[in-house]
């Protein structure tokens, strides 16, 4: 996957696994922005485990 044109032609992104965190605030943002997707897997988990089929 190409996301951005460098000198020479189309550079490949890199995988978002490779992202780092730098400094306090982008940690203490990543850790809000995980709870909040975990509270959102909650609210949603009754209502997904009743889709099962047994």
């Amino acid at each position: 996957m190409f996301s951005t044109f460098g000198r020479f032609g189309p550079e490949p992104a890199a995988p978002a696994s490779a992202a780092l965190l730098v400094g306090s605030d982008a940690l203490r943002r990543a850790r809000e922005k995980l709870d909040a997707v975990i509270e959102e897997i909650d609210r949603w988990e009754a209502v997904t485990q009743s889709t099962d089929f047994a």
